[in-house]
């Protein structure tokens, strides 16, 4: 069966081009995502704070962690904000140091939400697949 369109995802990498991949064949082992708001309901806010961590792994090992932010605001002088970074891990990699090392290189672009985006990290990696002792 031939991929369709929904089937592939581009995703931006750091420092070098970005891949496209099929999604079935990279499926998600760990995610985290945050998505804030400066008004009492969503629909109504003129601000908004969204970020995402995720990793994907191909059965033969390789993993590509890439990750996301962006504010959005509708306030006259304030300008919007989204910022994109990944990494390719070859097989056998340290996939939680790649993590890390993305999740640090991108700036959340706000202090308020710095401790937000400083957790997603943590979020993602307890996300993992567990280690069998």
């Amino acid at each position: 069966m031939a991929n369709t369109p929904e089937d592939t995802i581009t995703i931006p990498l750091t420092g070098r081009r970005p891949v496209v991949i099929v999604k079935p064949e990279w499926p998600r082992i760990a995610a985290a995502e945050y998505h804030d708001f400066d008004g009492q309901h969503d629909f109504q806010s003129a601000r908004h704070w969204k970020g995402y961590l995720r990793v994907r792994q191909h059965a033969d090992g390789r993993a590509i962690v890439y990750a996301g932010c962006s504010r959005e605001s509708q306030h006259e002088g304030e300008r919007d904000h989204a910022e994109r970074a990944g990494e390719l891990v070859p097989a056998g990699g340290d996939i939680i140091a790649a993590i890390v090392r993305v999740h640090r290189s991108i700036d959340a672009a706000d202090s308020e939400r710095e401790t937000m985006w400083r957790l997603l990290a943590n979020e993602c990696i307890s996300d993992m697949p567990a280690e069998v002792l």
